[in-house]
């Protein structure tokens, strides 16, 4: 509640809209003061604004990546079947909604469909559902692991929008129908490969996302898998944007993988 919220001097509110606030501070996240923590619900997410630009590539990278690792050969098969042409047919369909705000009647249809083409892939797609002013629902779907099945991968976006007037038009062809779109085309493009993994692939599209991370709030509450058997979790999030930053949390050799990719890329992480 960004009218509720309430920041430790020396913070400076520059402005309140909905659920974000901007806010100026010397150096380091912004803190709640002690009442507004403890009243406000809800999960903080800062996201930091540099003042100054972050200077772009001065050449265009084209040497490979060189990661220690071969290009697993059914990789460059899927890679081959991703046109953009598919992929701009399946974010147009998504964007045609008019709006998918999670209490607008049409993201009723949004999830229904998603639903649809994940079952249309073979894959086994149920609604995952959660209480917000009446029943709603996350879309998740299933591809198991032939080798490790207990093990999991999360593949995941947010397929709700917000915009001024929500209930009228918030089509949200960026943030985020860009980054189901990535779910629903990775997973038919496996399909049609006839890909198995190692370990199970859960692909989910996140309600509510715009109203406070309800949906996928309530999954790390009632998961279908228990959450210390996940191995890895990549959120697309407004890909459409052509944005150049990639947040890694952790350590591990996916992790180290992905900084090796974006620094031979340019990209900030």
């Amino acid at each position: 509640d960004a009218e509720r919220a309430r920041f430790v001097p020396p913070a400076r509110v520059l402005h309140r809209s909905d659920h974000e606030v901007v806010v100026a501070t010397p150096d380091g996240p912004p803190r709640l003061t002690e009442e507004a923590n403890r009243t406000l619900s809800g999960i903080v997410q800062p996201v930091r604004v540099r003042l100054t630009p972050i200077p772009g590539p001065a050449t265009v990278v084209t040497t490979p990546v060189r990661s220690g690792r071969e290009a697993n050969p059914a990789v460059n098969l899927m890679l081959a079947e991703l046109t953009e042409a598919n992929f701009m047919s399946t974010w147009q369909t998504l964007e045609d909604f008019v709006t998918r705000y999670t209490l607008a009647p049409e993201n009723v249809l949004a999830t229904g469909w998603i639903r649809d083409q994940f079952l249309s892939f073979g894959l086994d797609a149920e609604f995952h559902l959660y209480w917000q002013d009446g029943t709603r629902r996350n879309v998740v779907a299933t591809l198991p692991g032939m080798l490790d099945p207990e093990r999991v991968v999360y593949l995941t976006a947010h397929l709700d929008s917000r915009s001024g007037t929500p209930l009228v038009c918030a089509p949200g062809a960026d943030d985020d129908a860009s980054g189901v779109a990535v779910l629903l085309e990775l997973a038919r493009t496996w399909h049609e490969q006839g890909y198995v993994p190692r370990q199970t692939v859960l692909f989910a599209a996140w309600d509510a996302e715009e109203e406070g991370l309800l949906g996928s709030t309530h999954y790390v509450l009632h998961p279908r898998y228990p959450l210390q058997d996940t191995v890895a979790m990549v959120q697309f999030d407004m890909v459409g944007a052509g944005g150049d930053t990639l947040w890694i949390d952790g350590e591990g050799e996916l992790g180290q993988h992905l900084r090796a990719v974006a620094e031979a890329l340019g990209i900030e992480t």
